[in-house]
């Protein structure tokens, strides 16, 4: 599913200051597939949906660090242009109790540029403050991978009865 921020015309002439419309991401959260002794991964895409103006952006994973990695954690996307976060999730041998996972989040920041401006540029603007900066936190979903596959048989096996039922005949009364 898509999210939208706010409003968006691109055809209209607005100065980037009044933009109230910061990219899509998709997925809306960070979902990993949990596998025991293994590091597992997830991709978020962002995207600028701009004619004219650079989507900056920056993930803090400071609360998380030791646990993830995150590339690219800072960046520049240009207008009709998407960029794709990996989100990596360091090997545990067991699963975290469901109360740990709900406290990991991200925390996306997105402003806006009207030209292009260096990432060393993005992240120290980040450090220093920004009057326009839209913050997003990205929930961390982690989900164990027999619940997953037993999931996906389930929908499975729901959708070939479907199909079963609508092939029956309907009974006419005498």
């Amino acid at each position: 599913m898509n999210v939208l921020f706010g409003e968006y015309h691109p055809r209209q002439q607005q100065s980037l200051t009044t933009y109230h419309y910061f990219g899509e991401i998709q997925p809306e959260e960070v979902r990993f597939i949990f596998k025991p002794k293994r590091k597992i991964s997830c991709t978020v895409k962002l995207f600028n949906g701009s004619d004219t103006g650079y989507l900056a952006f920056k993930v803090n994973d400071d609360a998380n660090a030791n646990l993830y990695h995150v590339e690219p954690n800072v960046g520049v996307i240009k207008p009709w242009s998407t960029c794709q976060v990996q989100f990596t999730r360091k090997a545990q041998d067991v699963m975290p109790p469901p109360n740990e996972i709900a406290k990991e989040t991200f925390l996306l920041q997105r402003a806006w540029y009207s030209e292009d401006i260096s990432v060393k540029a993005v992240s120290n603007m980040f450090l220093r403050g920004h009057e326009n900066v839209n913050v997003r936190k990205l929930k961390v979903v982690l989900e164990e991978e027999l619940k997953v596959k037993v999931s996906r048989f389930i929908k499975s096996m729901m959708s070939k009865i479907a199909k079963l039922n609508c092939f029956k005949t309907p009974k006419v009364k005498e």
